[in-house]
């Protein structure tokens, strides 16, 4: 059964050719191996066509792995994680699942349930379950020789990430799934571990740091996900302060922030979807960058790719540096069918002065109105439909911005309840006791309360309490009273 469902999933494009009278050829099934690289076939076989027209790399090249929905083995319901409690997502992504037994009944792919469902319900229904990232094309930047270009190339060598945004690594999207999938974050050893094409792996952070070329990262004791995300009010030295901006929209944005915003959303920050605002953590890896003072770019990393595995909203991302990082510990290549493009960002303009009231214009003729006013008319009708669908994508960016935050502070407190569990239960003070009220009749005689009507209430003639202890009180002190009178 595993077998099948590995040549089920591995799959190996052909180019036919001949006339469309011709039966297309008969395509080979290939298998990936587990244990072993495997070669495909030999490339001198008439039967071997290399994917997409493209040679694998080497011989020993895994074939192209696609995604799919996980075999069933046993009868249960599937958890749908896409709408589960955060509390629960976090809670269920810290347990320790790889020191114990693999769950039976599981496809090959995954360790336990929860790792086969969250491949089910979360990343397999999404259109885009891998962000698409782009590598950073400095030399094209540098040829400009645009002042703003500088600054932000100037602060990047400054936090040593230049080569790490220039890294180039194409990726395959099953894999990267996988990864997110399977991932276990050992925040107190400090290591990695996921399973690929159904084999365990770990990592230790510094390693994996090693691969990036951020070892030097590792001594700085700034982190940036240490504190809250940035407010759009503390957003505002990032703008233009004669424009009307909003933050944390990109109008307005300075022009080196607004060229480092389109950096990092491919590389740093990666997003899918609505991109004319700055979402999350972002915002302060923008600002971090363009000050003096150096930050853990490298824990930036840990922790986003962490916060992914544990977030069912936002999509996969980091591929070309996980793709490096997985086949360099499998020591095993696999087909890569997503190509890791180049971005050249445009050259920004310097901003805009704010208009002035310009003079009033000489009403045109009647036929100039006549022959302008059906063109005047569906142009306002474009674009108010325009403005109303870039609204409703706004909205739905900044509901995402509200839940991701939200998601965020969710797993702060966990994190806080789990590290205050072993210490001891703080004291409060004892509740304080007040004064007793003084009683407002005590200076009074009885006879003076007889006369204004107060006193205890008596009970009517006849009335009977049904207390057999309360009438022998009751007589016990008649009797003492005759007793008295006698006297």
């Amino acid at each position: 059964m595993a077998g099948e469902g590995r040549e089920r999933r591995t799959k190996h494009r052909q180019d036919t050719g001949g006339s469309s009278s011709q039966a297309p050829a008969a395509r080979p099934k290939l298998v990936a191996k587990r244990r072993r690289p495997s070669s495909l076939r030999e490339e001198s076989s008439p039967e071997y066509s290399p994917p997409r027209g493209d040679a694998p790399e080497s011989p020993d090249e895994v074939g192209c792995l696609k995604m799919c929905i996980p075999e069933i083995h046993t009868n249960r319901d599937i958890v749908n994680y896409s709408k589960e409690d955060p509390m629960n997502l976090v809670k269920l992504r810290n347990q320790p699942c790889y020191k114990s037994t693999k769950e039976r009944g599981t496809d090959e792919r995954f360790w336990t349930f929860f790792h086969q469902d969250w491949y089910q319900t979360v990343l397999y229904p999404k259109a885009h379950p891998v962000v698409k990232h782009q590598w950073i094309h400095i030399e094209y930047m540098r040829q400009k020789k645009d002042m703003h270009f500088n600054r932000v190339l100037e602060a990047c060598d400054l936090h040593g990430i230049t080569d790490l945004l220039q890294f180039r690594h194409d990726w395959n999207p099953e894999i990267i799934t996988e990864f997110y999938s399977t991932l276990f974050y050992d925040k107190k050893e400090r290591y990695f571990a996921w399973m690929t094409n159904g084999r365990r792996f770990t990592i230790k952070l510094t390693q994996f740091a090693h691969l990036l070329g951020l070892s030097s990262q590792l001594d700085i004791s700034k982190k940036l996900h240490s504190g809250r995300v940035m407010m759009p009010r503390e957003m505002t030295p990032m703008y233009n302060q004669n424009s009307d901006f909003q933050a944390p929209k990109i109008d307005g944005l300075l022009p080196h922030f607004l060229v480092l915003h389109r950096m990092m959303r491919k590389t740093l920050a990666p997003r899918i979807g609505y991109s004319e605002a700055i979402a999350a953590y972002e915002r302060n890896l923008l600002d971090a960058i363009m000050k003096p003072t150096r930050f853990d770019v490298f824990e930036y990393i840990v922790d986003e790719i962490w916060n992914i595995a544990t977030n069912p909203v936002r999509s996969c991302g980091f591929a070309p540096y996980i793709q490096f990082m997985i086949e360099t510990v499998a020591h095993e290549k696999f087909y890569k069918d997503v190509k890791h493009e180049p971005l050249r960002p445009a050259v920004p303009k310097d901003p805009r002065t704010p208009r002035t009231a310009s003079p009033p214009t000489v009403a045109p003729s009647r036929s100039t109105r006549s022959g302008g006013t059906s063109s005047s008319s569906q142009g306002s009708g474009m674009l108010k439909m325009l403005r109303g669908i870039f609204a409703i994508c706004r909205r739905s960016d900044q509901r995402l911005d509200v839940m991701e935050q939200r998601m965020e502070i969710v797993r702060r407190n966990q994190e806080i309840i789990h590290s205050q569990r072993d210490e001891p239960l703080q004291e409060f003070p004892d509740v304080p006791v007040f004064p007793p009220v003084p009683d407002p009749y005590a200076s009074l005689t009885p006879a003076e309360l007889a006369a204004f009507g107060i006193g205890p209430p008596r009970p009517p003639a006849g009335y009977d309490d049904g207390d057999d202890d309360n009438d022998d009180d009751d007589g016990a002190a008649a009797d003492d009273e005759e007793t008295e009178d006698d006297e």
